[in-house]
């Protein structure tokens, strides 16, 4: 019983993971590195991730505002 809940826990995890990876892979730049090392390697991907949020509550904010108007 509880195995199952966490397989199904997991399989959620990762479809809603896997689309956040893809947008930062193909729209954000990160299929590759643009810097050497593991530091500046990990200041790229938060840089993308800052970004990526950034969209996010600009587009919720514009729906709330939609929803607002209508």
């Amino acid at each position: 019983m509880e195995q199952q809940y966490f397989k199904e826990k997991l399989y959620e995890r990762m479809w809603k993971l896997e689309g956040i990876m893809n947008k930062l892979k193909n729209y954000h730049d990160l299929k590759r590195a643009q810097y050497r090392g593991l530091e500046n390697t990990q200041i790229q991907a938060y840089f993308a991730a800052m970004a990526l949020n950034i969209k996010r509550l600009v587009f919720f904010a514009l729906y709330q505002l939609l929803q607002i108007l209508i």
